[in-house]
């Protein structure tokens, strides 16, 4: 018999309004503020999100982490909206076995909900005929070898593209996401060229996104980008917004 495997010091951090207890390790990769606008970016960019009373919504994580972006989604939209399921895929370990106490967390009625898949974003591939209205990642997006490492393997993995980038991400992305449905990328705002590049490659369009500006310096920090699948003829309207997380959202 295999010893059991330590198990990290975690934190319980509840966010957002429905309340929601994300579990994350006490040291290593942290969620930042930026992810917890996800609900007001829903409400911004999702615009073919069925009516109440539709077709149930089906959601995708791509290195969900913790779970803080599927979970906020999942908790959001269905306080309007049905929603189908949410398949949430990580590869590292620690950061699964949270995604599975965040789960635990849930209601009775949200918790069946969530799929978690312990797998590298570039093998997993979504349950066919099944294709997703919502997909979200926020992937790695320093090169392998960029920089010094981080003391941390967590955060070096979470920051540097050692099992995939912004490309690979988008690539899975598209191939789950249905005819209608959105990608939402969040991504560094000084690296918005290489994520519309790999946006092309994917075969996805860029409809909108919203500017994250650090609320310390003003300066732009992070984006959101709203992706669509790109289709001939036309060419798609395109708004950008701009945002600075308050001090709650610290």
């Amino acid at each position: 018999m295999e010893p059991a495997r330590a198990q990290p010091a975690t934190v319980r951090t509840p966010v957002g309004r429905p309340a929601l207890t994300l579990v994350q390790p006490r040291k290593g990769y942290r969620f930042g503020p930026e992810n917890l606008l996800l609900p007001d970016i829903l409400d911004a960019h999702v615009r073919d999100v069925p009516s109440p009373g539709a077709v149930p919504l089906k959601l995708v994580d791509l290195g969900a982490g913790c779970g803080v972006l599927g979970l906020i989604a999942l908790v959001h939209l269905s306080a309007t909206h049905p929603v189908d399921s949410l398949h949430a895929v990580e590869r590292n370990e620690v950061l699964h076995d949270c995604l599975d106490a965040s789960v635990r967390e849930l209601s009775d009625a949200l918790r069946p909900l969530v799929h978690r898949h312990h797998a590298d974003v570039r093998d997993w591939s979504a349950p066919e005929p099944w294709t997703a209205d919502v997909v979200l990642c926020n992937p790695p997006f320093y090169p392998p070898g960029h920089g010094r490492p981080s003391r941390h393997r967590m955060v070096h993995e979470a920051t540097h593209a050692l099992h995939g980038g912004v490309r690979d991400f988008l690539l899975v992305a598209r191939s789950c996401l249905s005819a209608s449905g959105t990608v939402l990328l969040l991504y560094p705002a000084d690296r918005l060229a290489e994520a519309l590049e790999a946006c092309v490659v994917a075969g996805l369009y860029f409809a909108g996104g919203t500017i994250v500006h650090a609320r310390h310096t003003g300066q732009p920090y992070r984006m959101w980008l709203a992706l669509r699948p790109s289709v001939q003829g036309g060419q798609p309207m395109v708004s950008l917004s701009t945002c600075t997380p308050s001090r709650g959202q610290r």
